[in-house]
């Protein structure tokens, strides 16, 4: 009688092991999907944050650019004749008429 009730509880043992790795192979798949969705959601992130960093770049590389023209007698000369309507000595400005 004794044998019976140790192979019952190593039966119940073995079942309570089984459903415990179930369980645990059950939360980790879950967990995997989770982290997956997770790591998708950084890699767009990533990618928008570069293209992001490389329009930053780029305008960064404009504005360098336009404050080395800012300090040329061109743009001085570009803002006397758009703006303040100036115009050299020797030229004549012709206007049409509406």
């Amino acid at each position: 009688m004794a044998k019976k009730a140790v192979n019952r509880s190593k039966r119940k043992g073995k079942r309570l092991v089984a459903v415990i790795a179930v369980f645990l192979c059950a939360a980790m798949i879950v967990e995997a999907f989770y982290v997956g969705g997770r790591i998708n959601k950084y890699e767009a992130r990533e990618e928008a944050l570069n293209k992001q960093i490389e329009e930053q770049i780029q305008e960064s590389e404009r504005l360098q650019e336009e404050s080395e023209f800012v300090g040329t007698l061109e743009y001085i000369e570009k803002i006397a004749r758009e703006k303040l309507g100036m115009v050299k000595d020797d030229e004549i400005i012709l206007k049409k008429e509406e």
